[in-house]
């Protein structure tokens, strides 16, 4: 197989079955995780705004930027469960 063509891979919902139940059960779960990560980035957002007399505030933008990535890749997630962009998954 050559893994540098995107129209060799499947879609993951054949690995699935295309069972709709199991698909949608994925692509719900990964997205409430994105907005478990984005509420904690808000969370400390809101954190900052009320407290600005935190020691270390390069760490802590970093950390939420890091926490907004995180959420971000779950948000991207589902996409492949519906087509052949497998690729970006892996970025």
């Amino acid at each position: 197989m050559n893994h540098t063509m995107i129209s060799d891979y499947m879609a993951h919902g054949f690995c699935f079955s295309w069972e709709p139940g199991l698909v949608w059960l994925h692509v719900a779960s990964d997205i409430l995780t994105g907005l478990a990560y984005y509420s904690i980035a808000g969370a400390m957002a809101y954190f900052y705004v009320k407290r600005r007399d935190m020691p270390f505030v390069m760490v802590f933008l970093f950390f939420a930027l890091f926490i907004l990535a995180c959420g971000t890749t779950h948000f991207l997630r589902p996409t492949p469960s519906m087509c052949r962009i497998t690729g970006r998954k892996g970025t």
